[in-house]
Parts: C-alpha cells; structure tokens; sequence
C-alpha cells in the first residue's frame, strides 16, 4: 500500500508542476481528477467493502496425526460485485503446546470472492487440539490506498487422533474376579448359594421355600445369589513427553475399541494433570469413546503433572470388585 501511495503523490506532483508551468484547461482537469481519485475511489468501493464477511469451517472435525487436512475459507460477498484485493491472515497453533510458535497463514485475493489455499498441507504429528483461527480480514479499496478491517469468524478446532498400534495392551495381563466379594442378587437361575427373604408379588412359586415358610406366618422365598462382576477399569497418566502420551492413547483407544467389540461396558479414567480433577468416562458404545477421547485430547498434556495411581485415586466412588487395567508407554501394567 506504501508504494500505491508512493506512486499516487508523485503523479499528484507531476500534476501540480504541469498546472504551475501551463495554462491549459486540460492540465487544470488532469490536476482535479487526481486530487479526487482517492475519494471516488473509496466512494465506490466502500458498499462493496462493508457487507464483506469470511467464514472458517475445518473440512473434518477429527484427524489422525500425522494425517493431512485441509479447512474452507470463504468470502461472503453480498453485493456480487469484485473485490479489488482482500487479505486473510490465519493463525494455526497446537493448543497442547503454547511454547510453540503458532504457525501463521496468509491468504489473498484479487479481484474475485475465491481465496486461494495454503500451498503447504497442515498436518500435526502428536495427538491433541489444534485451533485454526481467523486473526485478521482485510479489504483494499478500488485502488488499493484505503485498507479496512472486517470483523472475524470464530475459531475452529480439529481433534488430532491416535494412530493405529500393534502393541497389545491385554499382553500380560488377566481379569481376577476377587472370590471373596460380597454376592448379590442373580437375574436368574439357581445356583449353590442364596438368600431367604419374604415372598413379594410377582416372585415364581418354584423359589418357595415351602418347608421353611410352613413354620413362618408368611411364605419364604429362595433368592439365588451370584458373584458381582468386576468393573473393567483403563486408567493412564495425562502427562509426559507427547511421543509418551501418543502411545498411552494409542493403546488406550485399541483397549477401549476392542473391549466395545466384544460388547463389554468399562470405565476410563485419568487425573486432569494441572488440578488434579478426576476425569471419569463410562464407555458402552462409540459415541461414548469418541466424547472420552475428545476430552482426553482437550486436556493440557505437560511434561509433568499428577498421577491418577500415586494419590489412589483410581477407584475412588466405584462399588464391588475392580479389574484395573493401567496403561504406559513402556510395558502394560496390570493390577
């Protein structure tokens, strides 16, 4: 714009040289006309520049890492008609890594409502957040003298997901249901152990206990009685390295997806790493894994932090047996 400017104020002073030197009509008309380009100019394209507004929409909400995606900028031009210049600045930044420099993109445009797209591909190699942001809209008048600002979209988030794996995270480890619990009420069936209790409508006369309830004034039924199933329970630590933590997701996903796979409803827990807030998701089908995932990923991930098995937080507020499954980079670690 400097140099617009630059070239505009020396043809103006070429101008008024020619109107001190000559006394001709047309040089006094050739002086008027630049004196007021400006104005007209920035009078004509101001009901152009307005009503522009840019949108920012990410083309998918969630990636693998590593993985290229792309995003959709447009230019929402009511009045239809072209745009002399137009200039988006972008910044993308990985929001688990506020040290890193954010990435800046500029897009233009000229003449038209299209922007172009960035020529290198955006990708992000560890699992996170990553936040695409619109920090400035320009809009250049006919001759490009005159800059505004429009107002900004709001940013857009990508999910960067875990990557497939080949570790297995059942290796080495084995679900005990602990013998020794308490037994609770079974749907149905007979088995060894049960309880007697008054009868209530609706139980079967077969679970009569017709001998005990001959010496009672009411009838006495058996109810059979059978060992409370563990609680599967995957818990990791939110912190470490961010190759550390892309492992411990990885695996988490494999366990979670193949625990859904077998139609088995489980628990996934960790500390948020910075409060120490207890982060706590029940998993019985794929949406509930991608709401847990999408929370896990959303979380800061710090180099350190607290440890969900350091302050016995694990099984905090779950009742009956627990089978817990903690996961780490290195070897899986039963318990």
């Amino acid at each position: 714009m400097a140099i617009r400017w630059l070239i505009y104020l020396l043809a103006l002073g070429v101008s008024l040289w020619c109107q001190l030197s000559y006394t001709g009509y047309l040089v006094h008309l050739i002086f008027l006309v630049l004196l007021l380009l400006p104005v007209l100019s920035l009078a004509l394209s101001l009901p152009v520049m307005l009503p522009i507004r840019v949108s920012l929409e990410a083309e998918e909400e969630a990636v693998t890492r590593g993985q290229e995606f792309s995003f959709l900028c447009r230019v929402h031009n009511p009045t239809g008609l072209p745009l002399s210049k137009l200039r988006v600045t972008l910044i993308w930044a990985d929001c688990q890594a506020p040290e890193k420099r954010p990435r800046r993109l500029r897009l233009e445009s000229w003449g038209s409502t299209g922007l172009d797209s960035p020529e290198e591909p955006l990708t992000q190699l560890h699992c996170g957040m990553a936040r695409l942001a619109v920090q400035r809209v320009q809009v250049w008048d006919a001759l490009g003298l005159f800059v505004f600002s429009c107002s900004c979209p709001p940013p857009q988030e990508v999910l960067i997901c875990p990557d497939s794996i080949a570790a297995d995270p059942f290796r080495g480890w084995e679900e005990r249901p602990s013998l020794a619990q308490p037994l609770q009420p079974a749907l149905g069936g007979w088995g060894e152990d049960y309880d007697l209790r008054t009868y209530r409508p609706g139980d079967p006369m077969r679970s009569v206990h017709w001998k005990l309830s001959s010496k009672q004034d009411d009838l006495v039924v058996r109810e059979p009685l059978t060992h409370r199933k563990p609680v599967l329970l995957l818990t990791f630590d939110h912190f470490g390295s961010r190759s550390a933590l892309d492992t411990r997701l990885a695996l988490l996903q494999k366990a979670s997806c193949q625990l859904l796979e077998q139609g088995r409803v489980h628990i996934v827990r960790w500390l948020q790493p910075e409060t120490g807030a207890l982060r706590s998701y029940e998993i019985a089908s794929q949406r509930d894994w991608l709401t847990c995932l999408a929370a896990a990923l959303r979380d800061p991930m710090p180099s350190a932090g607290l440890s969900i098995r350091e302050l016995g937080l694990s099984c905090a507020g779950l009742e009956g047996p627990v089978a817990q499954l903690h996961l780490e980079e290195g070897e899986v670690e039963p318990s």
